[in-house]
């Protein structure tokens, strides 16, 4: 439904490119559909064998997006050893990334791991760094985004209107110090005007 939807929407040429870790959903994906009249429907299809298992450190650096795809394909592997690999180099490739998209891959890392191929590599000692950046990160992330929702409920409740671009100021705010002193002064603030 999605293709043809497409296809009559954008009237043009079309693929459907399906990129799954699991080998039991790439082979039920590469199926042929009949779609009746000797027609057939085949999507393109890129599973675990069709993502290269990516340990060279330098290859990492070089394409950190494919080393963490590589993370996602082969980090729950039975081949513990190589997961860790795998791992390893995507950390160190993704450590070079811009903050966000950084805190992306290592998140998608973490998640990517089997439970023995984490507990290796959190031993290891850039999987302690990475470990302890992205739970700093991620805490100081989530103390802030509350910090902000604070702020805001305490106005809304004093029945002091926000206008959007205040809301969003606060909400895009990471200095905790300066959302602490806003927390304090919504308290007593005539307006959200007042308070920033």
């Amino acid at each position: 439904m999605y293709a043809i939807s497409a296809r009559a929407r954008d009237r043009c040429p079309f693929v459907v490119l399906v990129v799954t870790p699991d080998s039991a959903t790439a082979r039920w994906a590469s199926k042929s559909i009949d779609r009746g009249g000797d027609s057939m429907w085949r999507s393109i299809v890129v599973g675990p064998d069709g993502i290269p298992v990516i340990t060279d450190v330098d290859a990492a650096a070089r394409d950190p997006h494919l080393a963490v795809l590589s993370v996602m394909a082969h980090g729950r592997d039975a081949d513990v050893p190589t997961a860790v690999a795998v791992a390893s180099a995507a950390a160190v490739g993704a450590s070079r990334l811009p903050e966000p998209l950084r805190m992306l891959c290592f998140a998608l890392i973490e998640s990517s791991l089997g439970d023995a191929a984490r507990k290796s590599f959190e031993m290891l000692p850039q999987g302690q760094r990475f470990m302890s950046e992205t739970q700093r990160q991620g805490f100081a992330q989530g103390e802030a985004r509350g910090k902000a929702q604070s702020i805001l409920r305490v106005l809304e409740r004093r029945g002091i209107v926000v206008q959007a671009e205040h809301r969003e100021r606060i909400l895009t705010c990471s200095d905790t110090t300066a959302l602490e002193r806003w927390l304090d002064a919504a308290v007593t603030a005539a307006s959200a005007d007042d308070l920033l």
